[in-house]
């Protein structure tokens, strides 16, 4: 309601929480690919440099100091440019009280990364036994954090390209029928409730509708999984994206562009993508709750050691310790990747998924009833055996090849797999759907 609440208002609120505003779809994908490519970019700077740290680590290619402030320098890279995301996403978490799991990665590779810098410069800070240096840890958890997001863009990457191929299925412009019986060709998308439609032998039909002149053999695989064409005539519905295989009709549209059966599954797919499941919802409780308690517990071992047991130099590395080890949270990375993964792999696998939350319930699946065609079959007809004498074939073959009815295509393709050609001139064919 615009006069509750401005536009202005609603989009600077949402940036407060850290996410951007997109006017269109258009802006919205070539945003995502963006993205996308700029969190590859960063995994692959990361994870690179992370490898030269294990190297100069692990070996003794140059003096000591010199390695040492070799690995400071590529670990600052890490921390500040490849990891600058977290820091500026539990940033806005933390003003908004959203206590995720950026705020965990920040603060626990601030601790390794700024407790291992002090090692380097005052070391004096430290007893002998304690000067360790936790760079490749910090290098470690910010790379793999990275992959963890990087693996969720690419799968949401996967589904969109699935989207819009669904997309494609539709056509882009339509044949409409005008009073006087004129065709005008317009985009399939301007088509009103009532326009008049011709639609060719094989041409897509452009939205959903009634024929009201004509019939036509109707291949509706793309929704039914149906492979063979449905002979539809005067009264009977057809759907948008499905195609006229022979015939032609004409048909009233029904249903606007938006409102199509085609559209309500793309619809339907990208809600998909956007929903949590309850473990997902789960995993966000458990980190609004763990962050905070790891900072108290954190906060509490450095009081115990420095207060109580006098010991300032431990209770620092035992605090920082605790910081460490708590980051990041596996549930916190897992359960996105494993929600997209399944959503976009089965968009893959012609399986859409209306709901994710359907993923936790599956387990408990005992009957499963399937729709054979295209689903446990190849969705394509084909002879098995025959009765009919093979000294037929070569005429039978001749005949039907001139049919683009399924029938006679597997007809013709069983003969031909027998090495009989089917070269026999037929005259007056004449094909009658």
């Amino acid at each position: 309601d615009s006069k509750l609440y401005s536009k202005e208002k609603l989009i600077s609120q949402i940036e407060k929480l850290g996410y951007k505003v997109e006017e269109d779809t258009k802006a919205l994908e070539e945003e995502q690919i963006k993205s996308f490519k700029e969190l590859k970019r960063l995994f692959i700077t990361s994870i690179s440099i992370t490898i030269a740290i294990f190297i100069l680590a692990f070996s003794n290619i140059f003096d000591k100091p010199l390695n040492t402030y070799m690995i400071f320098i590529l670990a600052s890279i890490i921390q500040f440019y490849c990891g600058a995301r977290f820091y500026k996403l539990a940033y806005k978490a933390v003003i908004n009280k959203n206590y995720d799991m950026n705020v965990l990665v920040a603060l626990g590779t601030s601790a390794a990364y700024f407790y291992s810098t002090f090692v380097i410069f005052i070391p004096s800070l430290f007893p002998e036994h304690l000067r360790f240096m936790y760079f490749d840890g910090a290098a470690v958890i910010i790379s793999f954090v990275i992959l963890g997001r990087f693996l969720e863009e690419n799968s949401k990457q996967k589904a969109s390209d699935f989207l819009k191929n669904l997309m494609k299925l539709a056509p882009e412009n339509a044949n409409l029928l005008d009073e006087n019986h004129q065709i005008k060709v317009i985009p399939a998308k301007e088509l009103k409730l009532g326009n008049k439609v011709l639609v060719k032998t094989g041409e897509k039909i452009p939205a959903d509708g009634l024929i009201i002149e004509g019939s036509a053999d109707i291949n509706t695989a793309m929704i039914t999984g149906e492979s063979l064409p449905v002979f539809k005539q005067i009264g009977d519905e057809v759907l948008a994206g499905t195609l006229n295989t022979n015939g032609v009709i004409s048909i009233q549209v029904t249903k606007e562009s938006s409102d199509t059966t085609l559209s309500k599954i793309i619809t339907l797919l990208k809600s998909a993508q956007s929903k949590q499941i309850p473990i997902s919802r789960f995993a966000d409780k458990i980190a609004n709750i763990f962050v905070p308690s790891v900072i108290i517990i954190s906060i509490l071992t450095f009081l115990i050691w420095g207060l109580i047991l006098g010991d300032f130099q431990n209770a620092i590395i035992a605090s920082i310790s605790v910081l460490i080890i708590s980051c990041p949270c596996a549930l916190g990375l897992a359960t996105p990747i494993a929600i997209v993964s399944s959503v976009s792999r089965g968009a893959k696998e012609g399986i859409l998924i209306k709901n994710p939350e359907i993923l936790e319930q599956i387990k408990n699946i005992e009957y499963a009833v399937f729709d054979k065609t295209g689903t446990l079959t190849k969705g394509n007809i084909s002879v098995s055996n025959t009765d009919i004498n093979e000294k037929y074939f070569k005429i039978i073959a001749s005949i039907e090849k001139y049919s683009e009815h399924p029938i006679s295509k597997a007809i013709v393709s069983f003969i031909e797999n027998k090495n009989i050609s089917c070269n026999i001139k037929i005259e007056d064919i004449q094909i009658i759907p």
